[in-house]
């Protein structure tokens, strides 16, 4: 199907690894952590949900957090001395809502709240 559109598979950025209950089952029974693997700026891993059943959990990639707070850092540094204070916080306000509507789902807050602490601390 990729040979269709002249892709190939990167072979040093992809590995077959076994996901999944079944598969997080047994590594626990062999006294080892179930797998997890990052995909599209997420971290997905084996998870539980309130009642016990498995499901698959999604938070941000902590690789990606710390570009994300490199990108802001350096933002927030090349426009808060060349633009009034009320035009930069706007458009503060427009980057944050930018990244709480792609990052925004289900079981990521912890994240999110750790992105807007950290970038008020910069821009303070």
């Amino acid at each position: 199907m990729l040979a269709k559109f002249g892709l190939t598979i990167s072979e040093e950025k992809s590995r077959i690894i076994e996901f999944g209950r079944y598969a997080c089952q047994q590594a626990r029974k062999q006294g080892m952590k179930c797998a997890k693997f990052d995909f599209l700026c997420f971290a997905l891993y084996c998870d539980k949900t309130r009642s016990g059943k498995f499901e698959v959990g999604r938070k941000m990639s902590s690789k990606k957090f710390r570009q994300k707070m490199k990108d802001m850092n350096l933002w927030l540094k090349s426009i808060r001395n060349r633009v009034k204070s009320e035009v930069w916080w706007s458009l503060l306000k427009q980057k944050l809502a930018g990244h709480y509507q792609y990052y925004g789902i289900s079981g990521n807050i912890g994240r999110l709240q750790n992105y807007y602490y950290h970038t008020l601390r910069l821009s303070g």
